[in-house]
């Protein structure tokens, strides 16, 4: 069989698997909102709750029949985490650069070809090629400072995603500035760890304090769509309990200390309200492993059961807060000789001996994966920097700009974004 032979079969098996996926998705979805039995049994469940259950669970018994065999098979096969591990290095430092790119932007200081509105530049973040020409590459210095950051931030047991006093890496590309032109609260913003050790070590804080231009213009616009379009399509019920402050109340409220306490007062007396006269129902949730366990049960075959256990015990085995298997199995692989420090608890020495080895072979990847990097940029050529296909999480954000834009009469386009439509004060 020729390669081409060997292609086309494999194409067609990905084919073959994608509409059945679709088909198991069509079909559970189906059964469980119309089948009475299901429908006897949602009743007791808060309806909104139950809707997004039907859609979620049908989309995840798709992925049972697409992956479910193929949990074990990754359990036993090695992977190339430290390779992934040093180009998250790397994306680190452009997301930063590319934040500062946007903070440019907001402001007003120029255009830029491919970005329409400020959600645009998640496409950039997803496929760091296309911004190729607008952002120099990563340089040595770069890369120095987010390995200094990286040692620190273990010295300091700093974590991003369960600190509450900074913003994750991922939230200040994506919402920043939308959060400063939102947030009524008159304190210091948060931001993203890494962002402000990388300004102190180039001066770039100024950057993250350029006015908020566009997004200021872009919220406008949703305000229009949350009152006059999204607002309308509700019940005249729902409609009753729908408060919605736009961006000037917002403003209003954080400079004005008395207005923000008066109405923090108001919406707390609101919702005890509303708690008094709203149905109580059981929530439903995909991640109610008890719930889930009985249901899978109830209305699954033998067979999906199985790959729905199988999908929970790879996901146990990976998730360190439930245990430390994923440490002992991945050292149990390693076959040189890991220090491992004393420690009050046994699991956090283990975790913490894995955590060690791991920064050692990144660092060690690291060299290779970046002359790589730089040999592609010298060339003008693409870097490879993730092995997935997918596009980058959409939203309607857009879409709601010109609705809005529609109900006002104006042109359905982002002109109102460019840099010479762009007034000087909002």
């Amino acid at each position: 069989m020729s390669q081409d032979d060997h292609t086309e079969k494999f194409l067609s098996s990905q084919v073959e698997k994608s509409e059945k996926a679709v088909k198991i998705y069509n079909e559970t979805k189906q059964a469980l909102q119309t089948e009475e039995r299901f429908v006897n049994l949602f009743k007791s469940y808060e309806p909104e709750s139950v809707n997004r259950f039907v859609e979620y669970y049908a989309g995840i018994k798709a992925h049972w029949y697409e992956h479910g065999k193929e949990w074990a098979a990754y359990l036993r096969r090695k992977d190339n985490r430290w390779r992934t591990a040093a180009i998250s290095y790397l994306k680190a430092i452009f997301d930063k650069k590319l934040f500062n790119l946007k903070c440019r932007w907001v402001a007003g200081e120029m255009d830029l070809p491919g970005i329409k509105i400020s959600s645009d530049f998640r496409l950039w973040s997803h496929d760091p090629n296309l911004a190729s020409g607008f952002i120099e590459p990563v340089t040595d210095e770069e890369l120095s400072c987010y390995i200094d950051y990286m040692k620190w931030a273990e010295e300091t047991n700093l974590d991003e995603d369960g600190d509450m006093d900074v913003l994750p890496a991922f939230i200040a590309l994506d919402s920043y500035h939308r959060h400063r032109v939102l947030t009524i609260d008159d304190e210091p913003e948060k931001f993203c760890a890494w962002y402000n050790y990388y300004d102190e070590r180039f001066g770039t804080a100024g950057l993250a304090t350029l006015p908020c231009l566009r997004s200021e213009l872009e919220e406008d616009y949703h305000d229009i769509w949350s009152v006059e379009i999204y607002k309308k399509q509700l019940s005249e019920e729902v409609q009753k309990n729908f408060h919605h402050m736009d961006r000037r109340q917002r403003k209003e409220l954080k400079e004005d200390a008395v207005k923000r306490e008066a109405y923090y007062a108001e919406r707390n007396r609101r919702y005890e309200e509303q708690e008094k006269t709203m149905p109580k129902y059981e929530h439903m949730s995909l991640y109610d492993r008890e719930k889930m366990k009985k249901l899978v049960a109830l209305i699954e075959t033998p067979e999906v059961q199985k790959y729905y256990h199988a999908t929970r015990r790879w996901h146990d085995q990976h998730a360190r807060h439930d245990s430390i298997d994923s440490a002992v199995y991945n050292l149990r692989e390693v076959k040189e000789w890991i220090p491992v420090n004393s420690h009050d608890d046994y699991r956090d020495a283990i975790r913490e001996a894995y955590d060690s080895y791991t920064q050692k072979k990144i660092l060690e990847t690291l060299p290779f994966v970046f002359e790589e990097y730089k040999e592609c940029m010298a060339a003008k050529k693409p870097f490879q920097w993730t092995d997935e296909t997918s596009a980058p999480r959409g939203n309607d954000f857009g879409d709601r700009i010109l609705a809005s834009r529609k109900w006002k009469g104006e042109p359905e386009n982002f002109d109102f974004l460019k840099k010479e439509n762009l007034p000087k004060e909002i």
